[in-house]
């Protein structure tokens, strides 16, 4: 019997040893937790990921007060801290693998790999991905960003307005115009496209001047640009915020020392019924916009339209106007505010 438990004694001290090893080798933090979530074990590199000094020992410590000791110390925000409390609370209902990816507050991105065991704990990886979701943004980044300008391109409408229209609460909806330059052509005609791109970036800075903090301003291509409008609180106020768009076009443009003018026209599209789609408010949007370039007289134009499209009614400036500020007007579902300035 001696010799039999001075053999399982050497084997298992052994294995410990290659245990020690691998732990200390393998580039993944490890963490190593019973049914209860407390630590059983774990190895240096999952100290260091959390800034944890190497000295410490942390086993012995529930899951949940770990997350609270981080919250703390400043590791995670008090946003991640929930948002990982309810990661944990679906992983113990489901009892099957999870990935998550945690942001910390220094800017450090961890990927958290956890696995049920037989026993009923569970091992947890934590890997470094700072690096790949760095590039990864970056990827993303160049793929949503129009070169010229340095806006957000065409690929961002579509999830832009989706996310408008999903935070949409009563009293409020969404506006999407579609801005589009008065005489650009002539411009690149006289001076040249390198000019012309002179003017555009300008355009896109005016855009971003002119918009809200929320709004997102878009370069849809060659002289058409986009304002998505989260969170408008009626038609008045999209009315309202293209007017701010517009006034940034009141001064000309410099090009070379040259003062070159170039308007705009507006088609603004307004849905307040949280429900609504980007075709819908594209197609509205370019109605307006084609009757404000038709119109081409400065004018303002309130046209409504039912949700098959067809026009109600068109308003003049005046009648707009009026029945805004009178109250008079309940906007439809749908509706878009035209408007061609500074011709």
């Amino acid at each position: 019997m001696e010799g039999l438990k001075h053999t399982l004694l050497t084997e298992l001290a052994r294995q410990n040893s290659v245990l020690e090893v691998v732990m200390a080798c393998v580039a993944q933090g490890i963490a190593l937790y019973d049914r209860k979530l407390n630590l059983v074990l774990h190895n240096d590199k999952y100290l260091s990921l959390y800034d944890v000094p190497p000295e410490a020992s942390l086993v012995g410590t529930n899951k949940l007060d770990m997350l609270t000791m981080r919250v703390d110390r400043g590791i995670y925000s008090e946003e991640r801290f929930k948002q990982y409390l309810a990661s944990i609370h679906t992983m113990l209902q489901r009892r099957e693998p999870m990935r998550s990816t945690c942001e910390l507050t220094n800017g450090r991105v961890i990927e958290v790999n956890a696995a049920p065991m037989e026993d009923g704990g569970w091992l947890c990886t934590h890997h470094d991905i700072t690096t790949q979701h760095k590039l990864q943004k970056a990827i993303e980044h160049v793929a949503c960003t129009d070169e010229l300008t340095g806006l957000y391109n065409r690929r961002v409408l579509e999830k832009t307005c989706q996310d408008a229209f999903a935070g949409c609460k009563p009293g409020c909806g969404t506006a999407l115009a579609l801005v589009d330059l008065d005489g650009f052509k002539q411009v690149n005609d006289v001076y040249g496209h390198f000019e012309g791109d002179l003017i555009l970036k300008q355009v896109a800075g005016r855009l971003r001047a002119g918009a809200r903090r929320e709004d997102t301003v878009i370069r849809l291509g060659g002289d058409e640009f986009a304002v998505v409008q989260p969170r408008i609180g009626s038609a008045r106020d999209a009315e309202d915020a293209a007017y701010a768009l517009m006034e940034r076009f009141q001064e000309e443009f410099e090009v070379d020392g040259r003062q070159v003018f170039v308007g705009c026209s507006v088609g603004l599209a307004y849905s307040d019924t949280g429900e609504g789609d980007l075709k819908t408010m594209l197609n509205e949007a370019d109605r307006a916009l084609y009757r404000s370039k038709d119109k081409g007289d400065g004018s303002i134009h309130l046209v409504r339209f039912d949700r098959n499209g067809q026009q109600l009614k068109t308003l003049t400036r005046e009648e707009a106007a009026g029945r805004l500020l009178s109250g008079a007007f309940s906007p439809m579902p749908a509706e878009a505010i035209v408007w061609n300035g500074y011709t």
